[in-house]
């Protein structure tokens, strides 16, 4: 088992047992540390030899979105208009019109996309449809504080009834989280 070099991201694979019996199972510990925004999931490659010359390899993706490193951050309606006001725009906003599955866009699913695929605390903003915020945190340090470096981040999905879509605006001060969060965001409405 073995996880390539990924760009904004460090990854440590536990002890992995050199042989498993037929119909039993070996738990790996995996830990991922976020250390700057990243597109794409972090590669996995298992390879294993079931019997003597039958080799098998995987190659996986770990299911971890820059999403995945976000904390609920709550926010008072009036901080986060300010904060979404101050916000708009190239390249800090990335905005899309996503169309899901079903074809049919309702407020729960908006609501339940922002707080769990995002990982963002819901907002009672006063928009038609559902506001967060979270921050996105690494382990990297800021080299004047010695902080974490952490990124706030903003989102609204917005349900489209009548035209069978959700409109999705993302916003954060770096380019690269808003557009990672769009993409974990708009796989997931799509599969709806």
């Amino acid at each position: 088992m073995r996880i390539p070099e990924a760009a904004g991201l460090r990854s440590e694979v536990g002890d992995v047992p050199s042989g498993i019996p037929a119909k039993a199972q070996a738990k790996v510990e995996l830990i991922v540390s976020a250390l700057a925004p990243f597109a794409e999931p972090p590669a996995l490659q298992i390879s294993f030899i079931s019997a003597p010359g039958t080799g098998h390899a995987y190659a996986l993706s770990v299911p971890v979105t820059v999403a995945s490193f976000c904390e609920r951050v709550p926010l008072p309606a009036a901080d986060f208009k300010a904060r979404w006001g101050a916000l708009a725009g190239a390249p800090r906003e990335v905005t899309a019109v996503v169309a899901p599955a079903s074809g049919a866009p309702d407020l729960a699913s908006a609501v339940a996309a922002v707080r769990d695929v995002l990982a963002m605390e819901p907002i009672d903003a006063g928009a038609p449809g559902a506001t967060g915020a979270s921050s996105f945190r690494t382990k990297s340090v800021h080299a004047t504080t010695g902080a974490a470096i952490c990124v706030g981040s903003l989102a609204m999905v917005i349900p489209d009834a009548a035209g069978g879509v959700y409109k999705v605006a993302v916003r954060t001060q770096v380019a690269d989280v808003s557009a990672a969060l769009m993409k974990a965001i708009s796989a997931h409405l799509k599969s709806l």
